[in-house]
């Protein structure tokens, strides 16, 4: 059976706590039952979440949302595309060959900074990893599919697919601007703990604009001009139709 996401979630824990003591036979026995089976297990994208953590949102990455049927309809993938992504995936998951190295090495190491050190050699493995197969799942699509996929991606990330290697990439953001993003992630990090969950719609509304502004902020006129064109039209309320179907890439809002 698949490991549970209880499990998967100790085994981060393991390898991401930096005072990490625990038997390594636990972490074995789970990491090995991970890796026994094919698919992206809930494992790598955990593992990939998490040392992404600061970069990441809910969207994940652009191909992380290849793996969402809604995302594959409205792309109008193909059967044949759709087997080939099937096909990536099992693939270019990860096997106990990647990870057991690391594994025995952390349980035969006792000073803890060599500890440290191997975690992050492993944790630069699995990104490793995933970036192989992200670029060859979005090989797959033509150029009309990535560029609908990259605006799917900015309408569920928002600004903080600025965040993205690849969406930087594209913009051509410096060293300089990258520090600055990451140092705003921080900060709204900080400011949305704060607001809290009982926050109202006009309150979250204008705590997105703030820090919408911000991001945008850091970026040169030439930048905006391409993030506004990568991110296609803004949402506009419409009452409902029955039966009708939005156009593709079309964000949708539901009358009330």
């Amino acid at each position: 059976m698949y490991p549970s996401l209880c499990e998967c979630t100790f085994v981060l824990d393991l390898i991401m706590r930096p005072g990490w003591n625990i038997p390594v036979s636990s972490m074995f026995l789970v990491m090995r039952r991970a890796c026994l089976f094919g698919g992206l297990l809930a494992f790598w994208v955990l593992a990939s979440s998490a040392v992404h953590a600061q970069s990441q949102t809910r969207a994940g990455s652009e191909a992380d949302l290849l793996r969402r049927d809604e995302v594959q309809q409205e792309l109008g993938l193909s059967e044949t595309q759709k087997t080939q992504l099937s096909e990536v995936a099992a693939a270019g998951n990860p096997g106990r060959e990647v990870f057991d190295p690391f594994l025995q090495r952390m349980k035969d190491e006792k000073d803890e900074a060599a500890r440290t050190k191997i975690r992050e050699e492993m944790q630069a493995a699995i990104v490793a990893a995933k970036e192989g197969v992200s670029g060859k799942a979005l090989a797959l699509l033509d150029s009309r599919q990535l560029k609908l996929l990259r605006t799917i991606y900015i309408r569920e990330a928002g600004v903080r697919a600025l965040s993205d290697a690849r969406v930087s990439a594209d913009l051509g953001l410096t060293d300089e601007q990258k520090k600055q993003l990451e140092t705003l992630s921080a900060e709204r990090r900080e400011a949305s703990a704060a607001l809290g969950f009982n926050a109202t719609e006009e309150q979250r509304a204008e705590f997105t604009k703030q820090w919408d502004d911000k991001y945008q902020a850091v970026l040169t006129a030439e930048q905006k001009a391409k993030w506004t064109e990568q991110a296609g039209p803004p949402a506009v309320a419409v009452a409902a139709v029955p039966g009708a179907v939005p156009a593709a890439g079309s964000p949708v809002v539901s009358g009330a």
